[in-house]
């Protein structure tokens, strides 16, 4: 046998399992991130199925835009979106455009929206408002959604959002209680767990941005970030998929917060945002000065976001 040859045959295999060692898990991560799908079915006012037809999904707050074809079965599916609020459209030639305006995504969330496009033209639109809340009928994971609202408002012993972990139905502070114990002396001091429907230590799996956020070594929570960064977290207790393979009684999903696009808000409210954003006080030229920061605002919105750095 030449080992001449074999060496560099065999180097480069072992290379080649190395990389995919390192980036299969970073594809992984990217694949959850604690982010929610939209999926849903088109039809026509008969029932009948439409292929072909393009689904677009825009989150409100950044403009960031998804789009989807819908299959010969009539159905879609918008994966791995930013949970927040969407403005959504379904177009085909030779049917009017339905618009939704307003549809809500949790975190983790498999929600379901259809669409039954009427016959027109594409020009032609049909808003839905006032509809139904989206409702997961992929999975059957039972769970409560933490919204931003009582993150902020209620009142928080060391602005410590992990306290509302028992908003959920069936979960108790396991530190608080006694059940568990956690080593002063090794873990962060802002470290908790949640025992959810009778489960041990260590039974409730905690994940921060689809990442693992866990203390492996006192099976606890790993610190929540505050209030002002924690957009929302769900508790999942019961029914969940395969994907949270790691735990066996609860699993507790947090997502933090992101930016927003200021140049979506309308007039006045461009203006208000920048003078509260620059610290700006309210006196007897605040007239000149909103219309100055609207103007201002337009301005910065009109131009290219990046700029090329002068040699």
């Amino acid at each position: 046998m030449n080992h001449a040859s074999f060496m560099p045959s065999a180097t480069r295999c072992f290379f080649l399992c190395l990389t995919i060692c390192v980036l299969v898990p970073g594809i992984s991560l990217q694949a959850q991130e604690g982010r929610a799908s939209i999926n849903g079915t088109v039809t026509d006012q008969s029932g009948a199925f439409i292929e072909g037809a393009t689904i677009t999904a825009r989150e409100t707050a950044t403009g960031q835009v998804r789009t989807a074809i819908s299959a010969d079965n009539g159905t879609y599916v918008l994966p791995l979106l930013p949970v927040g609020t969407y403005a959504m459209s379904c177009t085909r030639p030779g049917f009017a455009t339905q618009t939704r305006s307003s549809v809500n995504i949790t975190v983790d969330q498999k929600a379901t929206v259809d669409f039954a496009l009427t016959v027109g033209e594409v020009s032609q639109s049909v808003e839905v408002s006032g509809a139904a809340e989206t409702i997961n009928t992929t999975n059957g994971a039972i769970g409560q959604v933490i919204s931003q609202t009582p993150i902020v408002e209620l009142p928080l012993n060391g602005r410590n959002p992990a306290a509302l972990v028992i908003l959920a139905p069936g979960a108790t502070d396991g530190l608080k209680s006694g059940v568990f114990t956690r080593q002063t002396f090794t873990t962060f001091p802002s470290e908790g767990g949640a025992s959810v429907n009778g489960g041990r230590q260590g039974s409730a799996y905690y994940m921060l941005d689809g990442g693992n956020n866990m203390d492996n070594y006192g099976n606890l929570a790993m610190a929540f970030p505050n209030p002002d960064a924690t957009q929302e977290f769900q508790v999942i207790t019961n029914n969940f998929d395969a994907q949270y393979g790691f735990s066996p009684g609860a699993v507790v999903s947090i997502v933090t917060r992101s930016g927003r696009l200021l140049c979506a808000l309308p007039g006045l409210a461009q203006a208000q945002s920048i003078r509260r954003l620059s610290g700006w006080q309210d006196h007897q030229g605040q007239a000149v000065h909103l219309r100055q920061l609207s103007g201002h605002h337009r301005a910065l919105c009109g131009q290219r976001r990046f700029r090329r750095s002068p040699q």
